[in-house]
């Protein structure tokens, strides 16, 4: 993990290569500075990560950059975002308060999370969770009615189930118009969701429609 802070200037509190456990990491965040300065110059800190910190890190494991917002930004942070999303770093931003602008936000990241201050202390779970989607596309269980998830990069595949098509598994196949349906004996299809079924015509009943209605 690194992690650097930013308002006016940018300090870079540390990177990859530093720290390895749990509570050094703790100790690390609790000791970055405070600045207290304004306008939130967000360019330059994007120019940090992209010059001083993604530089640092380690072959083979997903890049994610989770950017905190309290404030409307200044700067080319658009341009500067775009690159780094080109390079393959997922950008989770969480804008916190209320005198962010949502837009600017989400011309910057991948996904935007925002809460209250009076929030905070469960702003862990919702960072957490958008951070695991990002390393893994299938933690999120994209895949449904019991479609199988496959990761392949940042991106995923679905095996769906018997029924169910499309990127997600969320279509339903229409069985009565492929050549799956045997449906004999005077039976015509129905489709149904995830399935079809042969039902008599006319009235009739029976698992050969042998029966009829007397009227």
């Amino acid at each position: 993990m690194a992690a650097a802070v930013y308002a006016s200037t940018v300090s870079l509190g540390f990177n990859f290569t530093q720290h390895y456990s749990s509570s050094e990491v703790a100790t690390a965040v609790d000791n970055l500075p405070y600045l207290g300065e304004t306008p939130l110059n967000i360019d330059s800190a994007l120019n940090v990560a992209t010059e001083q910190i993604f530089t640092t890190d380690r072959e083979n494991i997903p890049d994610v950059l989770v950017i905190f917002v309290s404030t409307t930004l200044s700067g080319n942070f658009t341009a500067i975002s775009k690159t780094l999303r080109e390079e393959g770093i997922k950008i989770i931003v969480v804008g916190v308060g209320s005198s962010f602008d949502i837009e600017q936000l989400e011309s910057i990241g991948d996904h935007v999370i925002t809460i209250s201050y009076q929030d905070l202390d469960v702003m862990e779970e919702g960072v957490g969770g958008a951070v695991s989607e990002a390393v893994d596309p299938c933690a999120s269980f994209p895949c449904q009615y019991g479609g199988n998830c496959s990761r392949s990069g940042s991106n995923f595949t679905c095996s769906c189930p018997s029924g169910f098509k499309g990127p997600t598994c969320e279509q339903d196949v229409n069985e009565c118009l492929s050549a799956e349906p045997n449906c004999t004996h005077e039976k015509h299809c129905i489709n149904t969701w995830g399935g079809y079924q042969c039902v008599c015509s006319g009235g009739r009943y029976g698992s050969h429609c042998q029966y009829g209605k007397c009227i």
